[in-house]
């Protein structure tokens, strides 16, 4: 399933650590930055976004922290966004081919996978050390094993 997402910076939330809320088809979150700003997030299945969301983010996302976070959404309430907010509807992922005579890929370069699921960075670790592990064998076998296991691991995190 495909999640869709908006977001926006706000100055002048408490800075209460990362906070994560859900409900069935609605999560909501907010994550301190610097400079007095707080990343306030929406998420929840891409119809959804497209029904609800798209048209007026800067209505749909306060409407949405309502259902899932009413504490946060009276926070955003006397907040004020310090910039426009940003969607992302959601879209399919896709498999790159891993390697090739002198090159080779790890992480999200190697593959899109729907970035709710925030592996980017510890996927691209994963995929840089079992790559490493493969040039270490020097042969098409272990790079091919490289991208079975690449493939395997980053569809199972997916769902």
């Amino acid at each position: 399933m495909l999640s869709g997402v908006v977001y926006a910076f706000w100055r002048g939330l408490a800075n209460a650590g990362n906070r994560w809320h859900y409900r069935p088809g609605v999560s909501v979150g907010a994550i301190p930055t610097n400079d007095d700003d707080t990343c306030v997030f929406v998420a929840m299945p891409s119809a959804r976004f497209e029904d609800e969301i798209r048209v007026d983010m800067e209505a749909g996302l306060p409407a949405r922290a309502v259902e899932c976070a009413p504490p946060l959404a009276a926070e955003l309430s006397n907040a004020a966004p310090s910039e426009r907010f940003r969607g992302f509807p959601g879209q399919p992922g896709i498999m790159r081919q891993s390697h090739g005579p002198g090159w080779a890929l790890v992480g999200d370069a190697g593959y899109f996978k729907d970035p709710i699921t925030a592996h980017g960075i510890s996927d691209a670790l994963r995929d840089a050390e079992l790559l490493a592990r493969a040039v270490e064998q020097g042969s098409d076998r272990a790079l091919a094993g490289y991208q079975s296991t690449r493939d395997e691991l980053s569809r199972s995190c997916s769902r």
